[in-house]
C-alpha cells in the first residue's frame, strides 16, 4: 500500500490530478531529478499523465507506490482538513454531483485535442518548411 499524507483521505475523484498546476516527475523510472520534471495545468485543466483510472472514486496514481512519492507536491497536497480521517470535501462534493466532474473531465479532453490538433499543426509546419528549403 502507498504511504499516504496525514491531511486527509483522498477519494480518488480524479480532480486534483485534472485540475491542480503542479510540477510531476515525467518519467517515473528516472526518479525526481531536475531534467525530468514537468508542469502540468499552466494553461487550465489538464490530465497528469500518472492518473489512471476512468470513473471518479476508482482512479488511482501510478507513481504513489515510488519510494520517492513522499518527496513531491502531490504528497503533501491538502485542504483544510486536518486528520487522516477525514474525507477530502473537494472529492466528497465531486462524488456527490458527478455532472461537476463530468464537465471537467470534457474541458480536460477538449484541451487535450486542441493540443494535440496544435502539435501535429506545428510538425506539418514544420516539415513542410523543410521540405521548402531543400
Amino acid at each position: 500500500m502507498a504511504q499516504e499524507a496525514d491531511d486527509m483521505k483522498c477519494l480518488r475523484c480524479g480532480y486534483c490530478c485534472m485540475t491542480s498546476f503542479v510540477v510531476v516527475v515525467d518519467d517515473p523510472d528516472r526518479g525526481p531529478t531536475a531534467d525530468n520534471l514537468k508542469a502540468i495545468g499552466q494553461n487550465g485543466y489538464e490530465r497528469c499523465h500518472h492518473l489512471q483510472g476512468t470513473e471518479p472514486g476508482e482512479f488511482s496514481c501510478a507513481v504513489h507506490d515510488k519510494p520517492w512519492y513522499p518527496e513531491t507536491p502531490c504528497f503533501s497536497h491538502g485542504q483544510i482538513e486536518r486528520s487522516p480521517d477525514d474525507e477530502c470535501r473537494t472529492g466528497r462534493y465531486i462524488l456527490d454531483n458527478p455532472e461537476m466532474l463530468g464537465r471537467m473531465v470534457e474541458q480536460v479532453d477538449t484541451r487535450d485535442l486542441k493540443s494535440r490538433a496544435s502539435g501535429r499543426a506545428s510538425s506539418t509546419l514544420a516539415a513542410a518548411t523543410t521540405e521548402d528549403e531543400s
